[in-house]
């Protein structure tokens, strides 16, 4: 075993590991809240409601179902709290119509356009690219890690370029898995 692969096998890459899955779990989040040919009920996930004087989740104070393709039923537990309901739909997802009924709000999401499916698409490359910017941050932090190392002493060019050309393996199969997750999420925008 040569000397750069045993200092490479004890390069510790956690901190971009750990990059990598935040931005995948980010990208994820960001797509539930992308209108696509079907909905689902992760599209009211990030919506609060003012009950009793707190920010609540939507979901903790009311039942969320899929009535349609286009359709959610929202069904407070407390029916006193339809009014904030609404208000909190009406503020907090923009993009859905919201119908109030004697004991639910129905949550209607509006027919994709050629104009609004380009819309969302575009929207979703953004969100990719700013997934990407992430991960190459967390590239950022481990050359400088090991500019810092070189500097001590503690790395050689050839142990440089050794973890440097993994880290390129690790950078370029993080952005293969975040380019899948948005050419998956363009696949549903256009159904």
């Amino acid at each position: 075993m040569t000397r750069g692969t045993m200092l490479m096998m004890q390069y510790d890459f956690s901190s971009f590991s750990e990059r990598e899955e935040e931005a995948l779990k980010w990208l994820s989040a960001e797509y539930v809240q992308i209108q696509s040919g079907r909905i689902t009920t992760a599209l009211l996930d990030r919506v609060t409601v003012s009950a009793y004087g707190a920010k609540t989740a939507l979901n903790h104070c009311a039942t969320i179902a899929v009535e349609d393709a286009k359709t959610l039923t929202v069904t407070p537990y407390d029916p006193t709290l339809l009014p904030d309901i609404e208000a909190a739909l009406r503020e907090q997802a923009p993009s859905v119509s919201v119908a109030v009924g004697e004991t639910t709000v129905r949550v209607i999401t509006p027919d994709l356009t050629g104009e609004r499916r380009a819309m969302l698409e575009k929207t979703a490359r953004e969100r990719m690219e700013e997934a990407k910017q992430s991960i190459r941050g967390g590239r950022e932090k481990i050359l400088s890690d090991m500019k810092q190392k070189k500097a001590d002493g503690a790395l050689s060019e050839d142990e440089e370029f050794t973890i440097k050309k993994e880290l390129q393996e690790k950078i370029d199969t993080a952005n293969k898995k975040v380019e899948e997750m948005c050419e998956k999420k363009v696949q549903d925008i256009q159904v």
